[in-house]
């Protein structure tokens, strides 16, 4: 049986046992490519035939946002991953500043007029 680290890894263990685990060295080949877009030279293939081939059946490994090997999938995790960390952070900045805008004023009105403005 040949088996799939990446699949095992995303799936567990039971991923062996199912219907899509390759069968054969050709069928663990067109699985890497097919689902985790990672490009295997065939037998008495060079490298620049495997490119060649890889990329006219499968075009979109080409785009970030379709390519489904492993790197790609990280780098998109982590804009993901960062996208969700700043636009907090940018919206908690904005409700910081309208705060420290709202004291100063407070501040101003209570040396100017001796009073607060809002209460």
């Amino acid at each position: 049986m040949f088996k799939c680290d990446l699949c095992i890894l995303e799936h567990g263990a039971e991923w062996l046992d199912s219907a899509s685990a390759p069968k054969s060295e050709e069928e663990l080949a067109v699985h890497l490519e097919s689902e985790h877009h990672m490009p295997t030279a065939r037998q008495g293939e060079t490298m620049e035939e495997c490119k060649r081939r890889f990329l006219k059946l499968y075009p979109e490994a080409q785009i970030l946002e379709t390519c489904k090997c492993p790197d790609c999938r990280v780098i998109r995790l982590n804009r993901d991953l960062m996208r969700a960390i700043v636009r907090p952070m940018t919206i908690t900045s904005s409700i910081l500043l309208w705060l420290i805008a709202i004291l100063l004023v407070q501040l101003v009105a209570e040396c100017v007029w001796g009073g607060p403005v809002l209460s």
